[in-house]
């Protein structure tokens, strides 16, 4: 805290904690659908912060084209795929958070 003194004419702000407040409602609202992307994709959404992934992730390249994980470890891309139709099993991968900006991706192999 700041010593105030009797008759310092600095005006004193407060700081508005309602912004704040807001931003982290917001970011635990949890994720923000939008019901048409998710017909186009299968029941999957798109994660706006990185706090959304988790479990099991898919990522797109192009037009419904996914990255799959193949046996021998790599990852490839896929064939795309049709409207409404989501990823393929091998195409799903496991994403493990190791720090607050960086995650792990296991394939189902192995």
């Amino acid at each position: 805290t700041k010593l105030k003194l009797k008759g310092d004419k600095s005006s004193s702000h407060k700081k508005h904690k309602k912004n704040r407040k807001r931003e982290r409602e917001a970011a635990s609202a949890g994720p923000s659908f939008d019901e048409q992307d998710m017909e186009l994709h299968g029941g999957w959404w798109t994660v706006d912060n990185f706090d959304q992934i988790k479990n099991n992730i898919s990522i797109e390249l192009g037009n419904s084209s996914y990255i799959m994980a193949l046996d021998t470890g790599l990852f490839t891309l896929g064939v795309p795929h049709a409207d409404g139709e989501g990823p393929d099993p091998t195409e799903q991968l496991t994403a493990i958070v190791v720090s607050e900006t960086k995650i792990a991706l296991k394939s189902g192999y192995g």
